[in-house]
Parts: C-alpha cells; structure tokens; sequence
C-alpha cells in the first residue's frame, strides 16, 4: 500500500472538504493502483507510482464520457484531484458498483455462455466508441503501423530484459515467436477502436446467480489499437464472447487474441524488474514457458 488510513483521509479531505468521511478503510490493489472504501459506497483510486499519475488523469476524462454511451456501467469518476499539498498525486473517487468478480466465482455451462455473449455485446459497443475522440481525450492512439512499431520496440525491451533469463533453446524459440507474430502482415490488418486492454476476468463484475454481466472496471491501461487484444482474457468461452461480438470479428480475431495471450507473461516479467519483485518475475518467466517456449 502506498497510503494508510490517516494519509487517506487527509488526501481526501483536503481535496473534497464537503465529502464527510464516515468510514475509510482499505479494498484492493493492482499493479500500478490501489483502492479505498469511502463510507461503503465510494471508491477512490490512488496510483502507485509517478508514471501512473497522468494516465490516471486520462482514465477519468475517459470515463467521465464513456459511461453514458454504454449500456454496462463502468466507473464513473465524481470526484477528481489533480493532487493536493498532502498527496501530490492525483486520484478520483466513483460510486461502487454491483456485482463480484467473475473470477471469484464458479459460474459454468449455459449461465457462463449468457454472460460471454453480454460480454461480447458490451465490447461491441466499446470497441464502436469514436477513436478519435479517445484521442481527443488523452488516450494513446496506435494505428496499424505504430502498433506493430509498438510490439518491435516491446519485443526489442524483451530481448534485453528477459530472454537474458531464458536458456539458450528457449531464447531461440522466443525469437522465432517475435520473428512470426511482426512479419504476417495479417497480424496488422485491423480497424483500430477504442479497447480495455485488459479485460481479465477480475475486472468483469457480474450477478452469477441471474447470469448477467454487471459492470466492467479498471480503464486504466485503455487505449486506441487491436480489438482483439479485449478477448485474450476470455479465451475459454470466446465462442459466447464473439456470438455477442458479432460482425466486428475479422477473420484474424482469435488468431492475434491468441498471440496477445502468449505475450502477456513477457509483461509480468517486467514488471517484476521494474519493482524487484522476485514472485512476478517468476510467474513471468513460468508463463513464457508454458505458453511460447514449450508450445513451439
């Protein structure tokens, strides 16, 4: 935690003097942000580190005019900070939504299928967003060729970073996996729309006993690029996902969701370097394995 309650507090306080604070008390955490309870019904979004504060920024005005356009609600910042003498930080605070986790639940079989089309329908409209007002707002925008430039200069912090941690075959194999995916031009056929860029089941709010998808949250890493980076999270009921899609789907879809989904551990593994955190380069590098290295 970057905060305790007494920081928190102050933060808020300070930032929204007419808010009275009932209760504070910590939630939950990501990778580059945390979150506290404000009297049972807010939730306040901190970020970790500096390198988070502006994309913080650029999530709020997002959200700010997203959430009206979509017929699932996602976050809806109403209070904002750009930062106060206490907590220099920006930070917003939005009304807590309904619904657990998917992944903390056992939802299977038809009712799994019915929140898999929901879920392909809700990216349908995402995914119809404007792109260019996205832009306009302060999300990153890639077109087809600074997506691909986007991977080469990933692939390039991979080769330095972590193939150095691989054996000798298994670098080999990594390269081969690089060489495919930035060489088929068909990888970078695509309409670039406004995407979550990472819709993993922990961020998919649902009410498994009507099977119906509640919410979506956490747009902090969104931005103009591949459609088909949202469903590599959704892989295992991707047919539901794209029945509710719809003719969005191009025929490369799956494919490129796949290829994102062996990219994902090469992330883990730097964000472990990044903070020192010997667990995630672990995870990372296991991941690699068992999704580039051993399936070559």
């Amino acid at each position: 935690m970057i905060l305790d309650e007494e920081r928190c507090r102050r933060a808020i306080s300070e930032a929204f003097p007419a808010l009275e604070l009932l209760s504070v008390r910590y939630f939950n955490a990501g990778w580059d942000y945390e979150l506290w309870e404000i009297n049972g019904d807010l939730l306040f979004r901190f970020p970790f580190r500096e390198d988070c504060a502006a994309p913080l920024l650029t999530e709020a005005r997002l959200l700010q005019e997203l959430a009206p356009y979509l017929s699932v609600p996602v976050p809806r910042p109403e209070y904002v900070s750009h930062g106060v003498e206490s907590l220099s930080q920006p930070f917003f605070g939005y009304r807590k939504l309904d619904g657990i986790s998917l992944n903390e639940t056992s939802i299977g079989g038809d009712a799994l299928a019915a929140i898999g089309r929901q879920i392909g329908a809700f990216l349908r409209e995402l995914h119809s967003f404007s792109a260019e007002r996205a832009a306009d707002l302060g999300v990153p925008l890639y077109k087809t060729d600074t997506w691909r430039e986007f991977y080469r200069d990933f692939r390039a912090r991979c080769d330095e970073r972590v193939s150095p941690l691989l054996a000798a075959a298994e670098r080999e194999q990594v390269a081969d996996f690089w060489a495919v995916f930035l060489e088929d031009d068909r990888n970078f056929r695509f309409t670039p729309a406004l995407v979550h860029a990472d819709l993993g089941p922990e961020h998919i709010l649902v009410d498994p006993g009507r099977a119906e998808l509640r919410a979506v949250i956490d747009f902090g890493d969104a931005r103009v690029g591949d459609p088909a980076i949202d469903i590599v999270g959704l892989l295992r009921i991707q047919n539901a996902v794209l029945e509710g899609y719809g003719e969005l789907a191009d025929e490369t879809f799956v494919q490129r969701a796949k290829v994102y989904w062996q990219i994902g551990p090469f992330h883990e593994v730097l964000y472990g370097l990044d903070i020192n955190r010997r667990e995630h380069i672990d995870a990372g590098l296991a991941g690699v394995r068992s999704r580039v290295t051993e399936a070559a």
